[in-house]
């Protein structure tokens, strides 16, 4: 792996997942995973830039945009629940499959955060 920026996350996000609407792609694409880098620093405490971002804060960035991404889809109606063509009508019950894969990207993302660790920011004073 090499250093990233916002543009190679997104990149990387569009080879794990299928069919994105073009209306999130792009610009909101890159938003939206920002949001993750700066989740990230504030989780850490450190300082991942929207260019070079180090290997160690790729996988967690990645799963997470991924995610978020799949949330977004979800609200977005990519995931339809009921068919109905003329008098034919098929519901599925349960959970949306773009919600189970967002909370598993979502955990993934969470336990390479974990493996990180947080940089603590105090002194001892006397």
């Amino acid at each position: 792996m090499v250093s990233w920026d916002l543009g190679s996350v997104g990149t990387e996000v569009h080879n794990l997942l299928d069919d994105i609407p073009v209306n999130i792609s792009g610009n909101s694409l890159l938003a939206l995973i920002d949001r993750k880098r700066l989740y990230i620093e504030a989780y850490t405490n450190l300082t991942v830039g929207s260019k070079g971002i180090a290997e160690r804060f790729q996988p967690a960035l990645t799963h997470l945009a991924c995610a978020d991404l799949l949330r977004f889809m979800n609200t977005q109606g990519a995931d339809v629940q009921s068919i109905s063509l003329g008098q034919l009508s098929i519901n599925r019950g349960g959970r949306s499959n773009l919600i189970e894969s967002a909370e598993t990207f979502e955990k993934m993302g969470m336990d390479e955060l974990k493996a990180i660790g947080r940089n603590s920011r105090y002194y001892r004073a006397l």
